[in-house]
């Protein structure tokens, strides 16, 4: 077990794991590093961009969903006052026909009364005489 390659006796300089140590690369593939960096820093800023659109989106969705919510408890509202405004109208309808019925029944009284008290003031003249 001891004779494994993963149990090396050799000594590992600390300074060299704290500090990094320069590595030389080709320039055709610098050139590519640089490219995929830019491009990670491009598709970076990109998605933080999109995150505040959609979070302002989501923001004004909330928005839109409160005011649906508002303009429906409005309608509701309305219709509620509809219903009860035909109800009034019908109540107020079937009062003026019994006010009307009422008014003629009275004037038929007075018209009656009247007839009757001029025939009886006539009658009390002629006895008079």
């Amino acid at each position: 077990m001891m004779n494994l390659k993963g149990f090396s006796q050799n000594v590992i300089n600390p300074k060299s794991i704290i500090e990094p140590s320069n590595i030389q690369i080709s320039k055709p593939i610098a050139k590519l590093v640089v490219k995929d960096l830019i491009r990670y820093d491009g598709l970076n800023q990109e998605f933080i961009t999109l995150e505040s659109i959609l979070d302002e989106t989501n923001g004004k969705l909330s928005v839109q969903d409160e005011l649906n919510k508002n303009l429906n408890a409005q309608i509701d509202n309305f219709c509620r006052i509809v219903n009860e405004q035909a109800t009034q109208v019908a109540l107020s309808k079937e009062l003026t026909a019994k006010l009307e019925k009422d008014l003629k029944k009275q004037k038929f009284k007075a018209k009656f009364f009247g007839g009757v008290s001029l025939v009886a003031l006539v009658g009390v003249v002629v006895l008079a005489n």
